[in-house]
């Protein structure tokens, strides 16, 4: 099990996505990228942007 150093600045699953997610320029590729993301808060009962990596 990998061990994290509690001196680093946590982290959101929604920061570590948001660059990728943004330079898409398909619009069904980005609907397809926003359905799964919906599902992942779904499933997590949580907004991406409060979920730590």
């Amino acid at each position: 099990m990998k061990e994290y150093s509690l001196d680093n600045e946590d982290i959101s699953m929604l920061d570590i996505i948001r660059d990728k997610y943004e330079k898409i320029q398909d619009e069904q590729m980005r609907r397809l990228v926003e359905m799964n993301l919906a599902y992942i808060e779904h499933y997590e009962a949580s907004n991406l942007d409060q979920l730590s990596v």
